[in-house]
């Protein structure tokens, strides 16, 4: 039976960062917007994708790297992404 020094509880997702290839920044009442052209799908460059993140799993590999036995306990989907996160955690676990 595995002992923990800590057990993370909580949500995991998928990060998702866009880099836009056309729209503006405009400051409106002293507030930064972004504004992209009304109706239209928004061009895009690229995206990149972190998988396995959210507050539970970053505490728990956090916890990992300064030394003690981390455990976390998720709901995952039974779809592609769900076991695109499951695979991602057992191949972080196998470089520790």
């Amino acid at each position: 039976c595995m002992k923990y020094d800590f057990v993370a509880f909580g949500d995991i997702v998928i990060d998702a960062f866009i880099k836009l290839s056309d729209a503006e920044e405009m400051v409106n009442n002293g507030v930064r917007e972004l504004c992209v052209r009304f109706g239209e799908k928004v061009p895009f460059e690229s995206v990149t994708e972190v998988l396995s993140v959210g507050n539970a799993p970053n505490a728990a590999v956090a916890v990992h790297k300064v030394g003690l036995h981390s455990g976390l306990v998720v709901h995952v989907g039974d779809d592609l992404n769900g076991q695109r996160c499951i695979d991602d955690l057992a191949a972080r676990d196998r470089k520790s």
